[in-house]
C-alpha cells in the first residue's frame, strides 16, 4: 500500500508530466470581471504556495548538507519552512524515511484534529 508521502510525490510526478500547473483563484475572478478567458501567466502559484513544511530524519553527515539546504530550496519553492512541529501549524512533513519521532506524531491519534 503507498504511503501518503509516496502518493503525493506521484501526484507531483503527474501534474509534472502533463504540464498542470496551479493558479490563483484570482485569475477566475479576473476573468469574469472581464467576460473573458484571460492567460494565466500573471495568476501562476509556486508548487508549495500556502504550505508549511517541517522536515525530518536527515541526521547524518552525508545528509546534512541537504538539511541545511532544505528551507531555501521550501521557500523557493513558495512554502514556509517551521523547524518545529506544532499542531495547527505544520501543514506537511518531508520526512528523509518512515521513521523518527516527527513522522510517529504525524501517525498517532494525536495529530488528528477532533
Amino acid at each position: 500500500m503507498p504511503t501518503h508521502a509516496s502518493r503525493a510525490q506521484n501526484t507531483v510526478k503527474a501534474s509534472a508530466s502533463c504540464k498542470v500547473e496551479t493558479i490563483s483563484p484570482d485569475w477566475l475572478l479576473e476573468c469574469k470581471n472581464r467576460g473573458t478567458m484571460i492567460p494565466p501567466d500573471a495568476f501562476k502559484l509556486p508548487p508549495l504556495h500556502g504550505l508549511n513544511v517541517c522536515i525530518t530524519g536527515f541526521v547524518l553527515e552525508s545528509e546534512i548538507c541537504a538539511r541545511e539546504a532544505m528551507p531555501g530550496h521550501i521557500s523557493s519553492l513558495g512554502g514556509t519552512y517551521l523547524k518545529d512541529m506544532h499542531k495547527g501549524q505544520c501543514t506537511h512533513l518531508i520526512a528523509h524515511s518512515a521513521q523518527g519521532a516527527k513522522y510517529t506524531w504525524v501517525h498517532s491519534p494525536l495529530a488528528v484534529d477532533s
